[in-house]
């Protein structure tokens, strides 16, 4: 789920990634000239607030509300929006060596979900993006996952499959346009997001392979890396703050402000240098808190439109359904399905 702690703890990707989502609009010939705007702003700067990423994916989802999407963006992916670790990947001799460089520096990407590159059994290996959990919902997951798939097969001429693909997020309902994307069974509702290759994918050759320069690329990667900020304190502190006051009838950003230790001001500026509002980052705590709460068969509707802060439970319904597209009741139905008899 996205808790306050995902959403503050100073999240950021690739500005240069926004270049996919450009290509995909004017692909679509669609103007959106205020998300345009709120992206171009950014330009300049090496790195993107998280927030950001994912509201300009949400108002993607409103205008072209098609099952999918994220596969269908994910076909706009370049080598220069990737930066350096693309360009690494792109140098490597095999795609082996690209896999383990993606898992290596995959935080210059996107500085959200640790990546690892997994042996699972004789003749399988896996990436794995660990403790995944569904945090940021389907369309981010499903296109990182389809953006790195369309990536690695533009940089190899050998024919490439994948065994199998997990994510995290719930199945939205329509899991064959999935399986007919990938070439391959697609499961939903895991433990974590991972790709599942044979073992001899490690050794299909990269075509532009460039030792000497990987090198030298791996040295500046390394640098980048150790240069990116370690996570602050204020994440964790606002967490607490928002779970505590939830249930008693949500908090404001005085009251968390208070709670702090500083003036409502300051925390106005700081979650701004974030690419936040107060109220965005509630919203966001309330809709993932829901989809956690909603999986648990021991919390009722009642239960949870308390939990979140809600005065009853209609009015939690109304929230849910206008931010997920449907109803807590039928969304519910949709986990239990997706979950794994005992």
């Amino acid at each position: 789920m996205i808790t306050p702690d995902a959403l503050l703890s100073s999240q950021t990707l690739l500005t240069s990634l926004v270049g996919m989502l450009f290509d995909f609009m004017n692909a679509r010939q669609l103007e959106l000239p205020e998300l345009r705007q709120r992206l171009l702003d950014h330009q300049h700067d090496a790195r993107l607030p998280l927030a950001i990423w994912l509201d300009a994916l949400d108002e993607l989802a409103i205008t072209c509300p098609e099952p999918g999407l994220g596969l269908k963006i994910a076909e706009h992916i370049r080598t220069d929006h990737t930066g350096i670790v693309g360009y690494l990947c792109l140098a490597s001799t095999t795609l082996g060596e690209a896999l383990l460089r993606t898992s290596r520096y995959a935080r210059l990407l996107a500085d959200t979900i640790p990546a690892s590159l997994q042996s699972s059994g004789a003749d399988t290996v896996e990436l794995v993006w660990i403790q995944a959990d569904g945090i940021y919902g389907l369309l981010p997951e499903e296109l990182a996952v389809a953006a790195f798939w369309v990536f690695v097969q533009r940089i190899s001429d050998w024919p490439l499959h994948i065994k199998s693909v997990q994510l995290a997020s719930p199945c939205p309902g329509n899991e064959e346009i999935y399986g007919r994307w990938f070439g391959c069974e697609v499961k939903f509702a895991g433990q974590d997001t991972r790709i599942r290759f044979d073992n001899s994918f490690l050794q299909a050759p990269v075509k532009l392979a460039d030792p000497g320069l990987a090198s030298l690329l791996e040295q500046q990667a390394q640098a980048m890396f150790m240069s990116l900020p370690t996570h602050d304190t204020l994440s964790q502190n606002l967490q607490r703050c928002l779970l505590k006051y939830l249930p008693e009838g949500g908090p404001d950003l005085p009251l968390m402000a208070h709670e702090l230790g500083i003036s409502r001001r300051q925390l106005q500026r700081l979650l701004a240098q974030r690419g936040l509002t107060f109220q965005t980052l509630l919203r966001r705590t309330r809709e993932q808190l829901a989809k956690r709460y909603l999986a648990d068969p021991n919390l009722n509707l009642t239960d949870i439109a308390m939990l979140l802060g809600f005065s009853e439970q209609s009015a939690f319904s109304r929230a849910f359904t206008r931010y997920a597209g449907q109803n807590p009741r039928n969304y519910r139905q949709q986990v239990w399905a997706a979950q794994p008899s005992k």
